[in-house]
């Protein structure tokens, strides 16, 4: 399965990280501006802007973490 990083938690990212988790497994990591996106999401695993649910194989990170090895390990970004 391909890696695949997406950044930006907004309604963008996050849509297209639901079928991108078909096919690979996914990161979605958040700009600084999404930090309580992200943190709504890992809570109750629905995106407060889309109203939709997001399956648990997707992980989830803030901008604030070091996310260099994600990244590095990404086939798709």
């Amino acid at each position: 399965m391909a890696n695949i990083v997406i950044l930006g938690a907004g309604v963008m990212g996050s849509a297209l990280s639901v079928p991108a988790a078909i096919a690979g497994d996914v990161t979605l990591i958040g700009s600084p501006l999404d930090d309580d996106v992200v943190q709504s999401i890992q809570q109750t695993r629905r995106h407060p802007g889309l109203q939709v649910e997001l399956p648990d194989t997707i992980a989830l990170a803030c901008a604030s973490e070091d996310n260099d090895r994600v990244i590095k390990d990404a086939d798709v970004i």
